[in-house]
């Protein structure tokens, strides 16, 4: 179906955004639109405030991008969650994904990370038919089940990264029972560690369709994702730089490129992708000066 025009009402790409995290996002949305010439929906970035210089550079590459803040309702809850552990403040930007479940009007949400590189397009993954399409996590790769998986549940777990989000389950009902999760949930659960993840997870378990991880390769979970489905990065439609490390931090890029070449060579094509987002930037002299000072 390459080529091919999905046939839906309405479409929206979102994804999450800090000023720090911009040069992902940059690259991310760069390579999506290079890579599905073909969607024709709106843009909705989620964030909580963006200084002027990051909003014009997004705004280079997605003209009509809109910016959507998280609900003060969720802000509340994420107050009372990180009170009592103010280290993992730092990680209150992962829950804002939840913010994706808050944007009604459309037939079909792809909520996407900003630490993604698209290779190919993702027609198929937003044809399915599924109500929640996202792709399986590190535990489903290696065949173990979650903690806090019921016994008589199969492994189904998923990774929060690339979601398919039917405009059915978007609206006031499913946002504050998400809501709830973050608040109400069992002691025992690691809710810290896995942040929106683990509140999907819980959510909407056994109820996801998963499609194939070409539509978002864990570099984290390489091996386990080569041995289980025999497929490589190299077949990747999305590759996910999941986990600390990222291109577009040198140390952790020759950290991790010495145990796995696979990810050096993705850092690679990542970069390739950034000079073409920075040429694209360049023409529309988007951070030019008129030249060095004397």
């Amino acid at each position: 179906m390459c080529g091919t025009k999905v046939r839906m009402k309405r479409l929206c790409l979102a994804t999450v955004t800090t000023d720090n995290y911009l040069v992902g996002t940059l690259v991310t949305l760069h390579s999506f639109f290079a890579t599905n010439p073909w969607f024709d929906g709106d843009v909705v970035l989620i964030t909580e405030g963006l200084n002027a210089s990051s909003r014009a550079h997004i705004e280079a590459i997605v003209p009509q991008v809109r910016y959507h803040a998280p609900s003060a309702d969720l802000n509340a809850r994420l107050d009372t969650l990180y009170a009592s552990d103010p280290e993992m403040v730092r990680k209150r930007p992962r829950f804002h994904a939840i913010e994706a479940f808050r944007l009604e009007g459309y037939e079909r949400v792809l909520f996407i990370d900003s630490d993604l590189l698209f290779r190919g397009s993702i027609e198929g993954l937003l044809s399915h038919e599924g109500q929640l399409v996202a792709c399986g996590d590190g535990a489903y790769y290696k065949g173990k089940r979650r903690s806090w998986m019921p016994d008589t549940q199969t492994i189904s777990t998923f990774n929060s990264g690339v979601i398919s989000i039917a405009g059915s389950l978007i609206g006031e009902g499913h946002y504050l029972g998400l809501l709830d999760l973050i608040e109400g949930g069992d002691p025992e659960v690691p809710i810290m560690h896995l942040t929106d993840q683990l509140v999907l997870n819980i959510y909407f378990a056994g109820r996801a369709s998963l499609a194939g991880p070409e539509f978002n390769y864990l570099f984290v979970h390489e091996q386990a994702i080569r041995a289980t489905t025999g497929v490589s990065p190299a077949q990747a439609r999305v590759l996910h730089f999941n986990g600390r490390h990222k291109p577009w931090d040198g140390n952790q890029v020759l950290l991790n490129g010495v145990r796995q070449p696979a990810f050096t060579r993705a850092c690679i094509q990542w970069y390739e992708a950034l000079e073409a987002c920075l040429a694209n930037l360049h023409l529309q002299k988007i951070g030019t000066t008129s030249g060095p000072a004397d």
